[in-house]
Order: C-alpha cells, then sequence, then structure tokens
C-alpha cells in the first residue's frame, strides 16, 4: 500500500476526533464501492463494473490493501484501522462484479441462482453499513473501533463469498483456455489409515492445484470441472467439505449450495420423469450426442445405447456422483419408451407430489438409519463410514433432507417398468430371443442341414467367390421347407447371410489380445491349401495350417465354410438390447458350432468314400485275384489304420460338440431366459445376456488362449487326415495294382507313415486337452471336467499304450 495526500486538504491540521469522524465516513463510501475524499482507488483493476477474462485476481489479494491510496496526513493508528477494513470494500466488490458478469443470460441457471444468492448476502451488508452510518449520524460516541467490531462478524462470511466468486471466475476463465483445472472428487475421501490434509481457502491460489481430501490422492484420478452447473455445484461442495472446521463459513456454503442446486435439481426432475434434457446452457450433468438409432445395426461404434446420451465429464456433482449412471439409464429409459410412440405425461404438480413422497422417504430412511446406529446395528469401515457421512452430509445440505435420492431411485425403478414392459410384451423380447437361438445356437439344426446339402459345393469356394445370393437362396428354401420345426418362424425373414473375413480362431484371440501365430504351424487359423479332397469337402476342412501336412500345398486359401456367418435385422428398440456386440457373439458361438458340425460331415464323408472302395474291392478280389498281395496288404492295413482313427476323431468332435449344446449352451440360455422373466430392470435384461456369453466362451473354452491353440491343432490334424484319406481313396482307384506295383507300395508306405504321425499328434494333443481341461477346470470353470469326462470316460487316452476304450463302443 501506498500513501499520499492532495495540496489542497491536509487533515494532519485536523484533532484526533475530527479525523476518526472523516475515515469513518470515506470508509463508509470506500465498503459501497465509492471514492472517499482522503481515501481513493488506485489506478488498476479497481473499480471495476465486470469481472472479464482480463481480470487476474489470486485470494491474497482479497487481504491485500495494493488497490488503494490512504493520505499520508493521517494519523497512524487511524491507517492501521483502515487497512484492517478496506480489505472488505475489495470483498464487496469484486461480489458486485461478479453478480453483474454472471447474471447474463449466458451464464446459465446456476450462476444465476449463485448470483441471486450473493445478492441477498449484499443486501444484508448494505443494510448493515446503513445502520453503521445511522449510528454515526445519531451517535457522538461511535467510534472506529466499534464501526470494526460490528463489522468483524460480516468480514469472514464477506471474505468466503469473494473467494467463491474468485474462484468460479478462475474455473470459467481456465476452463475456456484449456488450462488444467482439477478438484477431487468423492473417491478421494479420506481412507482407513491415511493422513487428511484439508484444504484452505488460503491455500486455493489462482494458479495453483487445490489439495485433495485425502492425501493419497493422484493428480491422475483427479478430473477438469466443467465451467457451469454441474462443474460450478462440484467446487461449491469441495468447499463445503472443507470447511469443516469454521462453522460460519460451512454456513454460508451450505447456504450457497442450497441455492445453487435447485436450477440444477430442476432439470434433472425433467429428465427422469420426463426424459427431458432442458438444457440450454450446457450445464447439465448429461450431454446429448445427435446420433441416429438406424446406426446402431449399421456402425459397431456409433451406438445409440453408449453414445446419444453421455455423462458430461466434470460437471457430476459429488452428491450425484454415487447415482450419475442411474440418472442417465433413466432418462435413456424414458427416451427410448417415447420414441417407440409411447407418451410419457407428468404434469408439475405429479412431479410435486413426487418429491414430497421423497421427502417423506427419506426422512423415515434417515430416521431409520438414526435409530439403527444408535442400537449398533450398523457395521462399516473407516473409509466406507467416512464417504458415507460426507455424502449424507452433502444430501442434506442441498435440498435439506436427501430427498432427490429417493427420488432417483423411485423414477429409475418407474423408467425401469415402463421401457421392459414395453420390450417384452409390445416387441416379443422373449420370441425373439427363441428365435435367435434357432439360427445363431442351432437348437433347431435340422434346418442347417438341409442347408448344408444344397449349399456346400458354394461354400467350399474361396470365400471371395462365394455367391452370396445363391447361398441365401438356398438358406430362405431350407427355413420354408414343410418338414423343418422353423418353418412357422415369425422372424425368418430377418436371417441374412453374410462372410466374416477375419478366420474364426484369429477373431478370437484378437478379441483376447493374444498373437495369431501358432507354434509349429504355418500362421493363421481358417487357412488350408487349395488341394482337391474327398468329394470337394476337405478343401475347407482346417481352421488353421500345420507343418509338413501330407499333400499341403504352397497356396493356402479360406474357404467360404468357414467365413460364413449369419446376421439378424432387428429394429429399434430391440436393436438396444441385441446390438451388432451381442449380434457379434452370437456369430462367433455360430462359427464355432458350424466348423464342429462341417467336421464331423468331412469325417463322415471319409468313411462314406472309404466304405465304396472297400467293397469295390472285395468285389474285384473275388472276380481276380491279384498277382501282388503286398500291396493288397499294405492297403488293407492302412484302410484299417484310417478307419481306427477316423473313429477316434468323430468321437472327440461329437464329444465336443454335445458338450457345447447340451452341457453349455442349453442351461446357460434357460438361466438367461429365467433371469429376464424375472428381471426387474432392463439392466437386468442387458447383464442377463452379457452374462450368458461370458460363460458361454468361458464353459465352451474360447476365452482361452492355450485351449484355442490346442482345438485349433486338433482340427488341423482331421485336415491332414482327410488329406491323406484322398491319397489313400485315390490309389484305391486305380484298375490295376500290379502294373504299379513298386510304386505303389512306396506311396503306401509314404501314406501309412504320415498316418503313424497324425495317429501320434492325435493322441499326444487329445491328451494335452484333457489334462489342461483338467488344469483350468479348478481355475476357470467347473464345467471343463464335464467335457474332460466325456473325451476319456473309459480311461483310454489315461493309458500310454491303449489300445480299446473309445473304438469299444464302434
Amino acid at each position: 500500500m501506498a500513501t499520499g495526500g492532495t495540496p489542497s486538504s491536509n487533515p494532519s491540521r485536523l484533532p484526533p476526533q475530527a479525523q476518526e469522524s472523516i475515515v469513518i465516513e470515506d470508509l463508509l463510501y470506500m465498503l459501497m464501492g465509492i471514492e472517499g475524499k482522503y481515501i481513493n482507488f488506485r489506478e488498476g483493476p479497481f473499480p471495476m463494473a465486470e469481472l472479464d477474462g482480463e481480470v487476474r485476481l489470486s485470494f491474497a489479494d482479497l487481504m491485500s490493501t495494493r488497490f488503494y491510496t490512504i493520505h499520508n496526513g493521517l494519523d497512524p493508528s487511524l491507517i492501521d484501522f483502515i487497512k484492517r477494513i478496506l480489505p472488505l470494500a475489495t470483498c464487496y466488490t469484486v461480489i458486485e462484479a461478479f453478480c453483474t458478469t454472471y447474471a447474463k443470460f449466458t451464464a446459465g441457471f446456476v450462476n444465476h441462482a449463485v448470483c441471486g444468492a450473493m445478492r441477498t448476502i449484499t443486501k444484508e451488508y448494505s443494510l448493515l453499513l446503513v445502520q453503521l452510518e445511522n449510528e454515526f449520524r445519531t451517535n457522538p460516541d461511535f467510534s472506529l473501533q466499534k464501526m470494526w467490531y460490528y463489522l468483524v462478524p460480516s468480514a469472514s462470511s464477506l471474505q468466503s463469498t469473494a473467494e467463491i466468486c474468485l474462484a468460479i471466475h478462475d474455473q470459467s476463465r481456465l476452463y475456456t483456455s484449456n488450462a488444467a483445472t482439477r478438484f477431487p472428487s468423492m473417491t478421494d475421501l479420506p481412507r482407513a489409515g491415511s493422513s487428511t490434509t484439508p484444504s484452505s481457502a488460503a491455500t486455493v491460489a489462482m494458479d495453483v492445484d487445490p489439495p485433495t481430501l485425502s492425501g493419497g490422492a493422484s493428480a491422475a484420478n483427479l478430473i477438469k470441472l466443467h465451467h457451469k452447473g454441474g462443474g460450478i455445484l462440484a467446487m461449491l461442495s469441495h468447499r463445503y467439505i472443507s470447511q469443516s472446521g469454521d462453522p460460519t463459513a460451512r454456513k454460508l456454503h451450505q447456504y450457497l449450495l442450497a441455492h445453487a442446486s435447485v436450477p440444477f435439481l430442476t432439470r434433472l426432475r425433467k429428465w427422469i420423469h420426463l426424459g427431458k434434457l432442458d438444457d440450454p446452457y450446457d450445464e447439465f450433468m448429461i450431454v446429448e450426442h445427435s446420433v441416429p438409432k438406424q446406426a446402431l445395426a449399421e456402425d459397431f461404434n456409433e451406438k445409440y445405447w453408449e453414445q446419444r446420451y453421455e455423462i458430461r465429464k466434470g460437471a457430476v456433482p459429488p452428491f450425484l456422483e454415487p447415482y450419475a449412471t442411474m440418472v442417465l439409464h433413466t432418462g435413456k429409459y424414458l427416451n427410448v419408451y417415447i420414441e417407440c410412440g409411447a407418451a410419457v405425461h407428468l404434469a408439475a404438480e405429479d412431479m410435486a407430489a413426487r418429491a414430497a413422497a421423497a421427502t417423506r422417504q427419506a426422512t423415515a430412511l434417515g430416521n431409520a438409519a438414526a435409530a439403527a446406529s444408535a442400537r449398533g446395528n450398523v457395521s462399516m469401515s473407516n473409509a466406507a463410514a467416512a464417504g458415507g457421512m460426507v455424502l449424507t452430509d452433502l444430501a442434506t445440505a442441498v435440498d435439506g433432507s436427501g430427498a432427490y435420492i429417493a427420488e432417483i431411485e423411485a423414477a429409475y425403478r418407474l423408467a425401469n417398468k415402463h421401457l421392459l414392459d414395453l420390450l417384452v410384451n409390445k416387441h416379443a423380447l422373449l420370441p425373439r430371443l427363441a428365435s435367435l437361438k434357432h439360427y445363431m445356437l442351432l437348437d433347431h439344426g435340422d434346418f442347417f442341414d438341409h442347408f448344408l446339402d444344397a449349399a456346400l459345393p458354394e461354400l467350399t469356394r474361396p470365400y471371395e467367390m462365394v455367391r452370396l445370393d445363391k447361398v441365401q437362396s438356398l438358406l430362405d428354401i431350407a427355413m420354408r421347407n414343410p418338414s423343418s420345426v422353423i418353418c412357422r418362424d415369425a422372424y425368418k425373414e430377418d436371417v441374412v447371410v453374410s462372410m466374416e473375413k477375419l478366420p474364426l480362431l484369429e477373431q478370437l484371440l484378437a478379441i483376447l489380445g493374444v498373437s495369431t501365430t501358432i507354434p509349429n504351424g504355418g500362421g493363421a487359423s481358417m487357412m488350408v491349401d487349395g488341394a482337391d479332397s474327398i468329394g470337394g469337402l476337405a478343401g475347407g476342412a482346417s481352421t488353421t495350417v500345420g507343418s509338413g501336412t501330407a499333400g499341403a500345398g504352397a497356396n493356402k486359401v479360406y474357404h467360404g465354410i468357414h467365413a460364413l456367418v449369419l446376421d439378424h435385422k432387428i429394429d429399434f428398440p430391440l436393436s438396444l438390447v441385441f446390438g451388432r456386440r451381442s449380434i457379434i457373439k452370437y456369430q462367433l458361438l455360430f462359427r464355432n458350432l458350424v466348423q464342429l458340425k462341417y467336421l464331423e460331415r468331412l469325417l463322415g464323408s471319409t468313411w462314406l468314400y472309404q466304405s465304396r472302395i472297400t467293397i469295390q474291392r472285395r468285389g474285384n478280389e473275388a472276380q481276380t485275384p491279384l498277382a501282388a498281395p503286398a500291396a493288397t496288404v499294405v492297403m488293407a492295413k492302412l484302410g484299417s489304420r484310417l478307419a481306427q482313427l477316423r473313429m477316434r476323431m468323430l468321437a472327440v468332435v461329437q464329444a465336443m460338440l454335445s458338450y457345447i449344446t447340451v452341457d453349455v449352451i442349453e442351461p446357460l440360455h434357460a438361466d438367461m431366459e429365467k433371469a429376464i422373466v424375472n428381471a426387474q430392470t432392463v439392466d437386468d435384461v442387458l447383464n442377463s445376456l452379457t452374462d450368458f456369453f461370458a460363460n458361454c466362451f468361458r464353459d465352451a473354452f474360447m476365452s482361452n488362449s492355450k485351449l484355442l491353440r490346442i482345438y485349433s491343432k486338433m482340427v488341423d490334424l482331421i485336415t491332414r487326415y482327410t488329406h491323406i484319406c484322398d491319397s489313400y481313396i485315390r490309389l484305391a482307384q486305380l484298375k490295376s495294382l500290379d502294373a504299379q506295383q513298386p510304386a505303389t507300395t512306396d506311396r503306401l508306405i509314404g501314406l501309412e507313415r504320415a498316418l503313424d504321425k497324425v495317429d501320434q499328434s492325435w493322441s499326444y494333443h487329445v491328451r494335452l486337452l484333457i489334462e489342461s481341461l483338467k488344469l483350468f477346470s479348478s481355475t476357470e470353470s467347473p464345467r471343463f471336467l464335464v467335457f474332460m469326462n466325456r473325451l476319456d470316460y473309459n480311461g483310454y487316452y489315461a493309458d500310454e499304450n491303449g489300445r480299446e476304450g473309445v473304438l469299444a463302443d464302434f
């Protein structure tokens, strides 16, 4: 502070009592923001009409007198009193400028409410000044000491109010300049055993991050607060929490927080009761994006359900943080309900009635909780108790009883009831679920067998060459077959054939975040060679490339049978439940089932062709005995071994198919249907569907990379086996073996050696699968034990030298 004087007058010539009188008069003017005769504003920000972006004030400036000049002719004792009182003038000027700036319509309703509450404070302050002036004019004994005595009770409140003004202004200024303004969230409350460092107004400077409520909270957990609405309430809430040791400041913050929350809670009630987002100034905790509902089925990343309405970052007040998701979903559900043609009628009187009912419920719950606590029936950790007490205190500070919490919960239940009734009754959620089970999980698989019979020649072509229109027509014919169970299904028109460019194993491993490079293999999954095979079937048999396969060519081809997926056209609002994420999970299960069914069909075709060759060979032997018994003996021995290995492979494939359908999908789907029937909320429906997929992928070992690799290697071995069978059949179809007896015998011996490798590798991988299932049954799913018993129900693979067991029943 600097002192100065004017040449026209010199108060030093006046007696002390006269100096005190002119100082009191000047201070009364200055406290109203008007310059006095001997106390004046220094050139600078004061007096200011508004808080614009150029204003740079810290909390320390509020207690400074550097903005004023005091005549140096005044008595030093009077100057000391002036220095004590002038900060009140600074605070008042800041408050008036704040109210002028943030009462504009662009500042938002919450800032308007804050300004209204501050206007009430300044009115009381002005009334105090009027009383002081009256006392000064009428009481000859009125002194500067008495004036200071009357001003002291208001000084702390005025200072705290000015600090709030600067905090809001800085938050707005820093937000628009993208600077880092961070405040702690409710998750940063003190934990048991942690040191607590409450924030104080003096340390929260303009360019300094305020301390967290917990000494252990890191900056990574702090978010940038919004400069309007919810962000202002968050700032007021944090300051209210930090003022627990100052009753006067705490009462002031509670007053401002309660008034500022009124417009926010009004918009909250419109959102949770009517689904209307009345937010012209972008200050509510929910933000709306323009996302057409048709985009849900077209774009995996642009989902109506998740992106049309979102929680605005930094705009959630701490007293609503535990209920933010509930608030978001409540309005979402009502919007879905409205967009489907339904109407939500709720008058203002009804909203008031619900608010009153929520108040009564909150009061009753509070009394019950207090009684339980008094009886000692409430037990919680120190951290939970601290967080609960702070949240309860905030809720009470906002509306006096915390009734808005009960109101949110009641509105959430009602919105769920409306939407759930709409989905289940009007839009037939359960029949659609059953239809998806028919087509995607093949619970009525007869139509699919007919479809494969007709479409397999087309599907064994490379997937780029598959004619989808032809495959779609064949599927439509299979679904409309009068002998099929699903011919009367109401949703068969929504089933569409498509091709997935990514192989199944590669897709699953990509989801798991695992490299698709398979040890001892040639590369990615679902790639097989283009060599001709038995009846054109084996060309698309493999899901992965093995090294050193018999008859494998250099070119690897991804066939249509493995790229085949079924898609469903599901309209809004059911697309919110069965969105792209759910359909893709259905498709993964479908592709796995199709692969197993195709392997079963492939092994069956090898038996068919080998049986024909055996019948033909026996007929030829009866007519003309072979001149080269060596080739015949090798041929017969090789055919017998092929039949044995085929039975073992077929037993594993059928066991796996039976396990996935009967032991995994069927009981889990029944549990899901039961959970959906008993669901009370839409979230329960979504969670049931999510749990169903998670359990299916886990129990069908589609989420275990090690089991997936073993499985893919076994599929590769089946492919190698089909190549050996193909070569065997080609040799057996020769008209005369004696003309090429040495060459034929050598080729048969080569096939026998290749078969030995496949046989040994098959036994090894089956045993490895059994051991892995036993290992993971204790950590992932006990259902693995069921599959393990199916694979080796008689201990064949448990015995290294076992030759009986699985084949005994054939």
